[in-house]
């Protein structure tokens, strides 16, 4: 299969696991964590999937994926634990314009590089991982 065809599926089957009945608290301030606590011996579960995609130039997806499972040991105290994963696809890569001197390249700076693109990588190949 195509290369896109396979991260298009990925996203399909992730968003399908992920649709099902869910009892969760409202989260009212969605990127900050609140002091609400998980009560005694119950548990949470929260799966969080955040995509970032294209450049400027080339192309460039990646989909970070955090499962978090939280647990009341007390009434005052809870425990959690995360699985953090992301899935990352880039390919025709450019070097980076010099910013003080436009219309020259930086040497060995490509565009989507350091972005979760491992250092090591041949920008003239695609990457996925």
């Amino acid at each position: 299969m195509h290369r896109r065809m396979k991260f298009r599926l990925a996203i399909a089957v992730a968003i399908l696991l992920g649709v099902s009945t869910a009892y969760a608290h409202e989260a009212i301030f969605s990127w900050t964590y609140t002091t609400d606590l998980t009560p005694k011996g119950h548990g949470e579960f929260e799966q969080w999937v955040t995509t970032r995609w294209e450049k400027e130039h080339g192309s460039y997806s990646v989909v970070d994926f955090r499962e978090e499972f939280e647990y009341g040991v007390t009434d005052n105290f809870q425990l959690a634990i995360y699985l953090n994963h992301h899935y990352v696809n880039a390919n025709d890569d450019i070097p980076v314009a010099d910013p003080a001197h436009p219309k020259k390249l930086l040497p060995a700076i490509y565009e989507t590089g350091g972005e979760d693109v491992h250092a090591g990588h041949d920008p003239a190949r695609p990457f996925d991982s």
